[in-house]
Order: C-alpha cells, then sequence, then structure tokens
C-alpha cells in the first residue's frame, strides 16, 4: 500500500459508519468515558470494522478525546491519521513517529488490546485505549487503531476504578 492509501480506506470506513451505523443508534452515553472495550461490544453489536467504531464515535463523543490508527514504518509505529473531537487539540499529526517504547506496541496480533498513560506530543500525558487490526496489503505487523484522553481529564467526578482480570 502507498503512503496516502489510508486516505480512500479512511473515505470507505466514514461512508460504512454512517450507513451501518445511524447516529440514533449508536448508544454512546454522555457520563460514560469510552473504552476500548465498550468499542468491541459495538463492533461486535454492528458487525463493521473497528476503524469505522472509531470514526464514528469520535463524531458523537462529548469530551476531548482523539481516535486514531498507527503502523509500522520501519522500524517505528507512526500516525497514518487521528482524527480529534472538535476543539481538542492535541496536534495529531498524520506520520507522527510514536515513542519507541509505547503501550501500542503490544498489540502485536488482531484482537490484543493494550491501555495505559503516555506521552506523545509536547508533553501532553495521554491516556491511550488501543486493539491490533488488520494490516494493510502487504504489510506482516498489524495496524493498530484506539482512542485517547488527556490524562486526569473527566468531567464526571466519578472516582476511577481499574478491573485486572487474570490469575497470578
Amino acid at each position: 500500500m502507498r503512503d496516502d492509501q489510508w486516505q480512500l480506506e479512511m473515505l470507505c470506513n466514514i461512508a460504512a459508519s454512517e450507513i451501518l451505523m445511524p447516529t440514533g443508534n449508536l448508544p454512546v452515553e454522555s457520563t460514560d468515558r469510552l473504552t476500548i472495550d465498550k468499542l468491541v461490544d459495538f463492533q461486535e453489536k454492528f458487525d463493521v470494522s473497528m476503524e469505522a467504531i472509531l470514526l464514528r464515535v469520535v463524531r458523537l463523543e462529548r469530551r476531548n478525546c482523539a481516535v486514531f490508527v498507527a503502523s509500522q514504518k520501519h522500524d517505528r509505529l507512526s500516525l497514518d491519521y487521528a482524527v480529534e473531537t472538535v476543539g481538542a487539540g492535541f496536534g495529531l499529526e498524520s506520520g507522527l513517529l510514536l515513542p519507541k517504547r509505547t503501550r501500542i506496541a503490544d498489540c502485536t496480533a488482531i484482537g490484543y488490546t493494550a491501555k495505559g498513560d503516555e506521552e506523545w506530543v509536547s508533553g501532553q500525558p495521554l491516556h491511550v485505549e488501543c486493539i491490533a487490526m488488520p494490516a494493510y496489503p502487504g504489510q506482516h505487523r498489524p495496524r493498530v487503531g484506539g482512542i485517547l484522553y488527556r490524562k486526569g481529564e473527566r468531567s464526571d467526578g466519578t472516582p476511577r476504578i481499574r478491573f485486572v482480570v487474570g490469575d497470578a
């Protein structure tokens, strides 16, 4: 895939999201912050690509957030694109090289998820949640899509609880 073909992919996903997920059918509650787990549930419910879900929810979210898709470029991950809510001002641009030790690098197989706090642009602490998605044709490593918020920026004032599932 050539460097600019992500644009065609993005337009196709926007069209799919408009047709398959009309605004009234996507239950984005104003009091709950979107998580990657909730987005996976939406994907299964509407049977569309994760990219289509991401591009749809960013238009419905009321908090400052951004969705992104990144892929491997040589030895590092870089942003293919990012879409922000109106007025979010993250400053994310296509081609941005992500830190070498980023949590999204943990998404090594389709369906793997990662969550964590990172700094991508000008010292802004971000909370990132992401999932591995199918690679572009001709590439071997999966793309990674996700959602991010400024760390600590919450509008509902509810306490944070972190649930961990697994076996020690």
